[in-house]
């Protein structure tokens, strides 16, 4: 997986009997990891549907662990929790203020990285799915420094994982 994750993979389907006692463990395990998450398929005609209708992003997701996050939106404070994270946006669930799709947010959040002191990241968003208490936000504006400071942040997290 860091092999993959190093080399800046998109979507990553596998085809596995997922009636098979290890294949569910192995499932199981890889639930708890943080890092991209695979689409697990039945066959190759099912894969290549899945490749061939999966969104197109711009940075591969990481699922990550406990990551918090402020928000500010009408010069209100929400926060939540990441979903997942990519050097181009991120996905929210517990928000504590809706967002409506189309409103421009600033994001906060302090990515921790094990030894050293915490990175902290103010970054402009534009909101482009809202669901309740569930948005996902396309950042804007950051720029290469501080996206490869990003990438950096999650591609270390999640080598001390397991």
């Amino acid at each position: 997986m860091n092999f993959l994750i190093s080399k800046e993979v998109g979507d990553v389907v596998r085809i596995v009997d997922k009636d098979r006692l290890v294949v569910k463990q192995v499932l199981n395990l890889s639930s708890r990891i943080c890092g991209y998450r695979p689409i697990y398929v039945s066959n190759l005609d099912e894969a290549e549907e899945k490749l061939e209708k999966s969104i197109k992003r711009n940075g591969i997701r990481f699922h990550v662990k406990e990551l918090q996050v402020e928000y500010i939106v009408n010069n209100m404070n929400g926060s939540g929790h990441i979903l997942n994270l990519s050097t181009s946006g991120c996905a929210v669930d517990s928000a504590t203020l809706p967002v409506n799709e189309g409103s421009e947010i600033y994001i906060k959040m302090e990515f921790p990285i094990h030894g050293i002191p915490a990175n902290e990241f103010s970054i402009k968003a534009r909101v482009v799915r809202s669901d309740g208490n569930t948005f996902a936000a396309e950042f804007k504006d950051l720029g290469n420094d501080r996206k490869n400071l990003l990438w950096k942040c999650l591609v270390q997290e999640t080598q001390y994982d397991i």
